[in-house]
């Protein structure tokens, strides 16, 4: 994270399916020497997602600007589909938020090429729980900065 000049690490490793995964945590900054310390421990059942991406075919036409479009339907359940733009390649990140500003789930975090994609959520959160009825944000974070929009969730 270059606010904080963290750098984050992350080992998956496949358990048996009686057992549960282990997600071990270190940060270190730049300048550091001697002990590593262990400040975040957690053991989590991971969730496959089943969040997918699409990416919609636009003739002749190269999106000119980053965009992020209205959710539709809005207001969904028990899914809704989120389309965003990107003029050039780049690491996009699509994430959602409860109005307390709580991240709730990450639907893309990589690199994507020049295009206009589509995503299906499910209203659930990280680890494949669904969440409760209310307003979200839903946000297009890129290197030029980030859009957002609302969504309302109606169970």
């Amino acid at each position: 994270d270059p606010s904080t000049g963290w750098t984050h690490y992350m080992v998956a490793e496949q358990a048996p399916e009686t057992a549960t995964g282990i997600s071990v945590r270190a940060r270190f900054n730049p300048n550091t020497t001697g002990a590593a310390y262990f400040d975040d421990f957690s053991v989590e059942k991971m969730v496959v997602s089943t969040t997918s991406i699409a990416e919609e075919p636009v003739r002749n036409q190269r999106p000119s600007e980053y965009l992020l479009t209205q959710n539709y339907p809005n207001p969904f359940n028990p899914s809704t589909h989120i389309r965003f733009s990107c003029p050039s390649a780049g690491w996009v990140r699509l994430e959602i938020y409860n109005l307390m500003g709580q991240h709730i789930k990450t639907l893309v975090n990589q690199e994507m090429r020049e295009g206009t994609y589509e995503v299906i959520w499910n209203a659930d959160n990280d680890y494949g729980e669904p969440i409760a009825s209310g307003v979200y944000l839903y946000n297009l974070i890129t290197q030029n900065g980030t859009i957002s929009q609302k969504m309302v969730l109606m169970r």
